[in-house]
């Protein structure tokens, strides 16, 4: 049973852990990869080829994870030993990712320069100062809920071992 929380545990955090990176190198707001890019310049060959290089490379890294994590599971024997193992492996996955995204937004900072794509002032930024209320991606009831099912939780707990389930100072 163990394996089987262990292995949608590591399976989640990396369908997660890819599909963030690769979310972000599609670029917004004027940026690919996480450097400033003129917006006329997102779909030129070398910023295009630039993404499609890191998106391969993020897969690769998913792809070699998934079989690093194959050990963690064989060892369901000693479940003691499997947290710090998945710990491991989750770090060490989110480290090679951003080295990956660190790797090409210095080859995209170099390809800027090399093409004297303009590099925007560092101490200007855009503050938008008033609230849309139809660019709020959600409504707050969304928030319900997720609010109820804690409390349902929460009230399920304390009835089922009563005050024992507080901590000693609110008993």
């Amino acid at each position: 049973m163990a394996n089987l929380i262990f292995g949608i545990i590591m399976l989640l955090m990396l369908v997660l852990i890819t599909a963030v990176s690769l979310s972000g190198a599609a670029g917004s707001a004027g940026n690919v990869l996480g450097v400033a890019v003129p917006l006329s310049e997102h779909g030129s060959p070398e910023v295009q080829a630039e993404v499609r290089a890191f998106r391969r490379q993020v897969l690769r890294i998913a792809g070699l994870f998934l079989l690093l994590g194959v050990p963690v599971l064989l060892i369901g024997r000693w479940v003691w030993l499997q947290f710090p193992l998945l710990l491991i492996w989750d770090l060490a996955h989110l480290g090679a990712v951003w080295r990956c995204q660190e790797h090409y937004a210095e080859r995209m900072r170099a390809l800027r320069k090399e093409k004297g794509w303009p590099v925007p002032d560092p101490n200007r930024f855009t503050v938008d100062t008033g609230l849309n209320r139809k660019r709020m991606g959600v409504s707050p009831l969304w928030m319900l809920p997720g609010t109820i099912l804690a409390l349902a939780a929460a009230i399920g707990s304390l009835a089922a071992g009563g005050a024992s389930m507080l901590p000693t100072a609110l008993a």
